[in-house]
């Protein structure tokens, strides 16, 4: 069976990370094994491979998507906890404009997995908030 690389990874960036065929930077399960597959093909047969290494790589990699995956789920609680509050959102744009607003939180939407608010009826990422006040009574 043949691994075709060029299927995995589209490019590599000079920061060092991958991006997969969806633009994404994040290698699934099935990346993984792929990558293992490979790897078990084309070692040396003077000097192979020690399994308990694939089955560490594979307990390290599981390790790391169940922290991401606990992060993202953090990420959307600390959204939710917003709902009501007085925040101030700051934000660039990709040309440099800032922008900013203050207003309560009144929505919360997660698009591609990362959480929006909605404060007076624009939408910011939850990781531009840069102050939280409660309400007034």
């Amino acid at each position: 069976m043949s691994i075709d690389t060029s299927s995995i990874y589209s490019a590599t960036s000079t920061s060092g990370t991958v991006e997969t065929k969806n633009n994404s930077t994040e290698l699934s399960m099935t990346d993984f094994f792929k990558l293992m597959v490979a790897q078990l093909q084309n070692q040396s047969m003077m000097d192979p491979v020690d399994n308990s290494e694939f089955i560490g790589q594979m307990a390290q990699f599981s390790t790391l998507s169940q922290i991401q995956e606990l992060s993202g789920t953090s990420q959307l609680s600390y959204a939710v906890s917003l709902l009501g509050k007085n925040v101030t959102a700051y934000s660039v744009d990709d040309s440099g404009n800032a922008s900013s607003a203050s207003g309560t939180v009144t929505n919360v939407l997660l698009q591609d997995n990362i959480p929006y608010l909605e404060i007076d009826g624009t939408m910011y990422a939850a990781s531009d908030v840069v102050l939280v006040t409660n309400p007034e009574s």
